[in-house]
């Protein structure tokens, strides 16, 4: 079974000036857990570009996911074997087939079988130095898709912090992400 403290639903959340904020897995050094050097902001993708792509221009890609300073290269290889079959990454994302312009994802994982509903914003966790703006976390691709950066966020609300992902096994995040049972 899943050995970590699970985050589940969408907890309290705001909208304002269009834009969906969960209050439930705020952003803030607590969603971090983590050593607080590795950001200093959080920015939205809207932020940082002006059209960003859930998908980016090559579509969904196993490649290009690019891990940063977490130790989640167990999800971030699930994220990518499943991305082999992009509906299946699509599935997680509810079929959603483009950035929403409100920052809400709602996304589907598993615990033991059942499907669990996780609504995150798009706030994404990094270093501000000077005008650029550098994710600490999984970057985006190559080809512009952020679906890798705002799964891993999701990820780190189902499990309950970024921290929490530090370290874990293949099996785990492949039967979160899809549902299947695995040993």
């Amino acid at each position: 079974g899943f050995r970590r403290l699970m985050h589940e639903g969408s907890g309290r959340i705001k909208v304002e000036n269009g834009l969906f904020e969960d209050k439930s897995f705020p952003a803030d050094a607590k969603a971090i857990d983590w050593r607080l050097k590795y950001f200093s902001a959080w920015k939205r993708p809207t932020e940082i570009e002006k059209s960003p792509s859930l998908w980016g221009s090559k579509g969904i890609r196993p490649a290009p996911i690019d891990q940063g300073a977490l130790g989640d290269c167990w999800l971030l290889a699930s994220m990518a074997a499943i991305a082999e079959w992009p509906d299946r990454i699509k599935k997680v994302f509810n079929g959603q087939e483009s950035y929403p312009t409100n920052g809400q994802f709602i996304t589907k994982f598993w615990n033991y079988g059942k499907p669990i509903r996780v609504i995150i914003d798009d706030k994404i966790p990094g270093r501000q130095r000077g005008s650029s703006f550098y994710n600490s976390y999984t970057k985006r691709s190559p080809n512009g898709a952020w679906w890798g950066p705002i799964l891993e966020k999701a990820s780190a609300k189902f499990y309950g912090t970024y921290n929490n992902m530090s370290g874990g096994w293949m099996t785990e995040s492949i039967s979160a992400l899809t549902g299947v049972p695995v040993n």
